[in-house]
């Protein structure tokens, strides 16, 4: 290659900022910062060109997967990489929904990274083996729909219930009938296959990423 590429870093943890950042500086790639939290990557993707982010969504203080969607709309150019742990289940879903050029996990030797990164910058996408299982069983298309079924109002219903409010508060600060609260409740059970209150929060603690997801401005 003859111009370097641009990466920035975002993950909690800065000795794995440290050695990706010798790595990518290893095979040409310019570092152009790292980073902890949401607030601290908008500021570096607004104040400069990032060519590839590698980031865990995971470990990134703040809701990373919501900006990561803004990020594939308002940055175009910018290449999502992933860097995972042993990632619970829910993540695989929002995966579908994200357009990236890597997924790595941070099991993998600094060869297998080296390695992966250098297919990246060539062209292409790559995927770690073991995560295109997962990313590949259709129990996720299911999962994914579920979430999708709910409406604005029932995610607001859901919200106050994970939060432990009872029927009378939720149906007094949405200013709705105490029956209405009822019925947005059934109808969440229903459409997550929850058969009680303990499925149904099992169900939401689990995927609260992308139920609850959020705009971030970039202003």
């Amino acid at each position: 290659m003859s111009d370097k590429q641009n990466i920035l870093i975002a993950d909690a943890h800065p000795l794995v900022c440290a050695s990706l950042a010798a790595i990518c500086e290893n095979i040409g790639m310019d570092v152009v910062g790292t980073c902890s939290t949401i607030d601290e990557l908008v500021d570096e993707l607004n104040n400069q060109t990032v060519d590839y982010l590698i980031v865990d969504p995971l470990n990134l203080k703040g809701d990373v997967f919501s900006l990561l969607y803004q990020i594939n709309t308002d940055f175009p150019n910018t290449k999502i990489i992933f860097l995972l742990n042993d990632a619970d289940e829910s993540i695989y879903v929002t995966l579908r929904d994200i357009e990236f050029k890597g997924i790595m996990v941070k099991t993998q030797t600094k060869e297998e990274i080296t390695d992966a990164l250098k297919s990246i910058l060539s062209g292409n996408t790559y995927i770690e083996q073991q995560i295109m299982v997962h990313l590949l069983d259709s129990k996720y298309d299911s999962i994914a729909a579920k979430i999708q079924s709910l409406t604005r109002k029932e995610k607001e219903v859901l919200k106050l219930v994970r939060e432990s409010y009872a029927n009378p508060e939720i149906a007094n600060m949405l200013k709705v009938s105490i029956r209405t609260v009822n019925c947005h409740k059934n109808n969440i059970m229903v459409k997550t296959g929850s058969k009680n209150t303990v499925e149904l929060l099992k169900f939401t603690n689990s995927y609260r990423r992308q139920i609850f997801n959020s705009s971030i401005s970039f202003n």
